[in-house]
């Protein structure tokens, strides 16, 4: 647990824990270094990956017990680094749109990675109607295996051994949907939640089988927006999603991002001009909440209680 904020020379947009929760890793559109941080009484940054190579700054990383990954931005690769961050593997195979965000399963021996799909204009001047969005890739030898979500991604996630995926579903009309999809056997279920969204946040609590979304959708008519909310939970055995609670506001107030802690749902807002982070309890009810001096910056990690949330160029822990 860290008592004292993390203060960085750059706007921070991607933040991950350790598996053990002792150590931060950030990262921001405007650096493509990514920062190893001893978390305590006085946070100690003990490492800097350079990514300097890529021309990229840094948008998702993800720790496992045996390696460090990290994408950086379009890039079209993604960076292994291994315990002692050294670089011991790029992955580059089945990968040729820009990377959205990587994420090792619970055992750390899958390592899932979610792709923007290119526009249709562009896969039909290359005679293609479906292209695969989705690559798993199994540790140690990384072998890959890829499939088609048939979404317009805006994030993925693991729950247990299956596949989230959250995005505008293209066989409905591009209504913004959830979808979860088993990669062993093909099975999928998923459900609408309104209409297509123009950007969206996706978490997973995978010990309560919860599944919470951010999602914005544009009114291009006069340049408004409303932004929606929702946390629901996924029975595995019948393939069945329930809806637990949900909410709207319009623009300018917003739903920026959205994670799980062992005790509440966190929500990151922007409302009445200020940004702040709310603790939901199971039915929805806030129990705490931050306001922030400074808009938030899209970084949100939790582990256990405790919730790691980026304000400008600072990590705040709460």
């Amino acid at each position: 647990m860290s008592a004292s904020n993390i203060v960085e020379n750059f706007a921070v947009t991607s933040i991950c824990y350790s598996p053990d929760g002792e150590r931060l890793a950030t990262a921001g559109y405007s650096t493509t270094e990514l920062n190893i941080w001893q978390l305590g009484q006085n946070p100690q940054k003990i490492a800097t990956l350079d990514l300097a190579d890529t021309q990229n700054p840094v948008n998702s990383i993800s720790w496992s017990q045996d390696y460090l990954s990290a994408i950086a931005n379009t890039a079209q690769e993604i960076f292994i680094f291994d315990q002692q961050f050294n670089k011991v593997k790029t992955l580059t195979k089945g990968i040729s749109r820009e990377i959205l965000v990587n994420q090792f399963n619970h055992n750390g021996r899958e390592l899932l990675v979610a792709t923007r799909r290119p526009l249709n204009q562009s896969l039909k001047k290359q005679g293609l109607t479906a292209v695969p969005d989705i690559v798993i890739y199994t540790t140690p030898n990384w072998n890959s295996q890829a499939f088609e979500s048939g979404f317009y991604i805006f994030g993925a996630s693991w729950l247990s051994d299956l596949v989230v995926v959250a995005g505008n579903d293209r066989a409905n009309e591009h209504q913004f949907s959830v979808e979860v999809f088993n990669p062993a056997t093909g099975q999928q279920h998923k459900i609408s939640l309104g209409a297509p969204a123009d950007e969206a946040r996706l978490a997973v609590f995978k010990d309560k089988h919860k599944i919470g979304v951010t999602f914005k959708v544009n009114n291009d008519s006069d340049g408004t927006f409303e932004s929606h909310f929702y946390v629901l939970h996924y029975n595995k055995d019948t393939g069945n999603f329930q809806v637990l609670h949900s909410a709207t506001l319009s623009s300018p107030d917003q739903f920026v991002n959205v994670a799980f802690t062992t005790d509440y749902t966190i929500l990151d807002t922007y409302i009445n001009g200020q940004s702040r982070a709310e603790s939901l309890d199971a039915l929805g009810n806030i129990q705490h909440e931050k306001t922030f001096q400074y808009p938030t910056t899209y970084g949100l990690a939790t582990y256990d209680v405790i919730t790691a949330i980026a304000v400008a160029n600072e990590v705040i822990f709460i």
